[in-house]
């Protein structure tokens, strides 16, 4: 097994062995930690679930040698963040950072995609992130999605274990395509240094990919609301609106007949985030 050590960018790092992996997941699963556990960084750490990262972070991060090849862990933005209220900004900031990288001959690896074994079930939005994952690789590239389960206990129980499989069973009907689906590996709520250096090297001996996304924005000029990835969340985002509307129809039906209320004010907060990224997907 090779042993990774923290260092700054030397002569001998190159296009060949620079192996850059993006750290990614929901708001508050744990990213920046990992990131700061791994390489000694110290992004900032948040503790709920509004992110402290916002746009993706490349810069100030020592890389991990692992031989001759160097890990760049980058760090981005939480999908449902409550930053901006969904995901279409951060995804957006993921693609248009993979598609400048790739415009100038720079590819990355792969993915970790962190996840809390403490969350109970698979939801909705992640079943949405796991599909925009798909959308953003292309089948030839799930198997560079690692998907890493943090926050065990010491002594899982069978609580864990369920979750386990529900998570795995949930994500790789979204993220496998024939013998190629996302990859799996657990961290324990309190991890070592070696432990997320161990994930991170998992990366340090493939070869670069080029991504579904890149193609489509790069190599083909496909504006980003016409790529895959673009489609699909547009017409998510109109359910959801849809949806939304539905609900703000019954409130008002129900004020006509049983007075003022504040609830409908709180439906309408819900939807307005929704309607104004649909706009925000068209260039």
């Amino acid at each position: 097994m090779l042993i990774p050590s923290q260092t700054t960018v030397h002569d001998e790092l190159s296009e060949a062995n620079l192996k850059t992996v993006l750290v990614c997941g929901a708001s508050g699963a744990g990213k920046s930690k990992f990131i700061n556990t791994a390489t000694g960084s110290n992004l900032v750490v948040g503790h709920g679930i509004d992110s402290e990262t916002d746009q993706v972070i490349d810069k100030e991060i020592p890389l991990l040698k692992y031989g001759d090849n160097y890990v760049q862990l980058v760090d981005t933005p939480g999908f449902q963040d409550t930053r901006d209220g969904d995901e279409v900004p951060v995804f957006k900031n993921i693609t248009e950072w993979l598609a400048a990288r790739y415009a100038v001959n720079l590819r990355i690896v792969g993915f970790i995609y962190l996840r809390s074994i403490q969350e109970p079930k698979v939801l909705r939005a992640e079943t949405r992130l796991m599909q925009m994952f798909k959308d953003l690789c292309g089948e030839d590239c799930l198997d560079r999605v690692l998907l890493v389960t943090n926050r065990w206990q010491q002594d899982s129980d069978e609580e864990e274990e369920r979750r386990e499989q529900d998570i795995i069973t949930d994500i790789r009907r979204f993220g496998s395509t024939g013998n190629r689906h996302v990859q799996v590996r657990r961290l324990q709520n309190k991890y070592l240094p070696q432990e997320a250096q161990q994930i991170a090297g998992l990366f340090a001996m493939l070869d670069p990919v080029t991504l579904q996304v890149q193609r489509e924005i790069v190599d083909n000029g496909v504006a980003f609301n016409e790529t895959t990835a673009g489609v699909h969340i547009e017409a998510d985002l109109r359910v959801r609106i849809e949806e939304m509307a539905g609900i703000i129809d019954q409130v008002v039906g129900a004020k006509r007949k049983w007075g003022p209320s504040s609830k409908i004010d709180i439906v309408k907060d819900r939807i307005e985030p929704r309607n104004k990224y649909i706009p925000d997907l068209h260039p």
